[in-house]
């Protein structure tokens, strides 16, 4: 009987000896250590992790698709891969007007008198059978609505100016963040900056 229990004791603890010896580790253990230099890894739903991945640096804006179409071709000349965004806003123009004259024959005689000195931009305002005012261009600036009714001064018109309300396009050509902050001042010159209120500004990328 003594011997049954010296050998079953032995067994015991033979088996305690493998089970410390091939017990599996733990998962963690498992698990290497992030390389020295290697990047972190995240998850897409993370999110960007600069702002350059969601702001643009967009030149404008320009008043008119020409000149966009214009930046656009530099930038591609460039290298860069230009985007162009068009918004609208509401500005204040400025009308030249002659008028109200006696009569629409009075506005229409007045209007062809002018077209035979070399003026442009001259047309009846409403119905032609009934205008008795002549239009005489259309002015982002006051400025170059001054210059006109200082033109007409001299032909013998004395021209008004009309505040109107204006629904403008806006364009913006808009291309990478880094790549635009390598690009040379020479080099956004011929894009358009600095021309008429034209600049580089962050804005989100289209």
């Amino acid at each position: 009987m003594r011997v049954l229990a010296v050998f079953v004791l032995v067994l015991l603890n033979a088996s305690l000896l493998l089970w410390q010896f091939y017990r599996p580790q733990s998962s963690q253990a498992l698990l290497p250590a992030t390389a020295a230099g290697v990047p972190e890894l995240r998850l897409v739903n993370e999110g960007p992790t600069s702002d350059h991945a969601s702001v643009c640096r967009a030149l404008g804006p320009f008043a008119d698709a020409g000149e966009a179409k214009v930046a656009s071709e530099r930038f591609l000349g460039f290298g860069l891969h230009p985007r162009t965004q068009v918004a609208t806003r509401n500005e204040s123009w400025f009308r030249v007007i002659l008028g109200p004259l006696a009569s629409p024959t009075a506005a229409q005689v007045v209007a062809d008198d002018l077209r035979s000195q070399g003026v442009h931009d001259v047309q009846l305002l409403g119905d032609e059978d009934a205008a008795t005012s002549v239009s005489l261009g259309l002015y982002r600036d006051r400025a170059g609505a001054e210059q006109r009714t200082a033109e007409l001064a001299n032909l013998g018109h004395s021209a008004r100016i009309e505040t109107v309300d204006h629904t403008a396009e806006a364009y913006w050509v808009s291309v990478d963040a880094t790549a635009a902050e390598a690009l040379s001042p020479a080099q956004l010159a011929s894009a358009g900056a600095g021309r008429s209120g034209v600049a580089l500004t962050p804005r989100p990328c289209p």
